[in-house]
């Protein structure tokens, strides 16, 4: 949604990676399939709830079943999926 946020994914070889911005003021959650990717993990801004610090956090992705992820962009933020 052009001037609210936008997930894309590039490839290079067999190496999937999928990128995303939020444009809002508001946290975006959105389940994405990442079964064709491979993608298995993220880089991502962290709000701290105590101090409002943000940081940048890698991690797994929690996949279900079914090939499925939620993510939260943060506000103004932004996720890279690799």
């Amino acid at each position: 949604y052009p001037g609210k946020y936008v997930v894309l994914a590039r490839r290079q070889g067999q190496q999937w990676w999928a990128a995303g911005l939020n444009a809002t003021k508001q946290p975006l959650r959105l389940t994405i399939d990442v079964t064709p990717y491979g993608l298995k993990n993220q880089l991502c801004d962290h709000v701290d709830k105590k101090s409002g610090a943000v940081s940048t956090v890698q991690g797994d992705l929690k996949v279900n079943k079914k090939g499925m992820t939620e993510i939260v962009m943060q506000p103004n933020g932004g996720i890279i999926l690799f």
